[in-house]
């Protein structure tokens, strides 16, 4: 025979609950983390070849096939547009990180 659970208080109810809701999200962070890993290396690769041979060889391209050639690859904006909104990104990212570590919740938009 097992022992009844007892009756929890509803405030020891309500944490109970949010227990729960901590270790689903713990695993959904888990499951993460490689996919954000994998992101940023992502960006690290687009801005380093940006910064090392994109020039070149769009130009290569656009002399070769002309300037009405427009894949996204070739838009000196499109790259720093994607780069730009990853940063912003990973900075929010950063800042909700560093507030969950440090259990302070302000807003770095607010002040």
């Amino acid at each position: 025979m097992t022992a009844a659970e007892p009756r929890l208080s509803p405030s020891m109810d309500t944490l109970a609950r949010l227990l729960d809701a901590v270790d689903a999200d713990n695993a959904a962070l888990r499951a993460q983390l490689p996919e954000l890993r994998a992101a940023a290396q992502r960006a690290r690769d687009l801005s380093d070849a940006y910064a090392d041979s994109w020039l070149d060889e769009r130009d290569e391209l656009i002399a070769q096939f002309g300037a009405e050639v427009t894949p996204r690859v070739l838009s000196e904006d499109a790259i720093f547009d994607a780069l730009t909104v990853h940063e912003r990104l990973m900075k929010a990212l950063l800042h909700l990180v560093a507030s969950s570590v440090f259990m302070d919740d302000t807003d770095p938009d607010e002040g």
